[in-house]
């Protein structure tokens, strides 16, 4: 089992469930993949328009992933948000030396057989997989567009809704690092902190009305 602690994995769902998308004719792209590797555990959503990944650096272990489903992604969010509040008597010295203080308990995540288990402070819980919605989109070029360009890449018009999501849960102190690419037509990379990583895609100079 992996543990993750309450506030990561709050902050982890709240961070990519504002770019899950909502066209059911593209069911994949409702759901969110959740990934485990040698060193990380990893959330990613898109709706085509945007991407986020949310990076929680854990222990090793056996690596595998998941596709969850979007509504099953925000039940979980509520769980894990009712365990992850500082107690009422928790001043601000008590949270200065970490992001995610020994009060916020410890959770455990596991995928055996086409399900995700989440134990710990909370009534164990189990999600099924939506893998027959298919394959999770594959980002890595789109990222690597994204990089910084050297010189001028010129005009680029960014939907300020798209870009509002990135701060939909206004849970950054950070600020947003914002990369672009080689030309108006690649997608932006965002960058905040040190376990945030999205992709937000230009408009069209077409799709703009006048």
């Amino acid at each position: 089992m992996t543990a993750v602690n309450a506030g990561e994995l709050r902050r982890a769902l709240a961070a990519v469930l504002p770019h899950v998308g909502d066209d059911f004719t593209l069911p994949i792209l409702t759901c969110i993949q959740v990934t485990r590797d040698a060193t990380h555990l990893t959330f990613e959503a898109t709706d085509r328009y945007s991407f986020a990944a949310y990076r929680i650096p854990v222990a090793e272990g056996d690596p595998w992933r998941f596709l969850m489903h979007g509504s099953d992604a925000k039940e979980l969010l509520a769980r894990v948000t009712a365990l992850s509040k500082p107690p009422p008597l928790c001043d601000a010295e008590c949270c200065e030396d970490s992001d995610y203080p020994a009060h916020y308990p410890l959770m455990r995540v596991h995928c055996e057989d086409g399900w995700l288990s989440v134990t710990g402070a909370l009534r164990a819980v189990r999600y099924a997989t939506a893998a027959d919605y298919g394959l999770f989109p594959v980002t890595t070029k789109l990222f690597a567009d994204a990089e910084a360009a050297p010189g001028q890449v010129g005009e680029i018009l960014l939907n300020l809704a798209l870009l509002a999501k990135f701060a939909s849960d206004q849970q950054w102190n950070e600020p947003a690092l914002l990369q672009f690419g080689e030309g108006p037509l690649k997608s932006v990379r965002v960058t905040i902190g040190d376990r945030f990583t999205g992709l937000l895609m230009p408009v069209k100079p077409s799709e703009v009305q006048s």
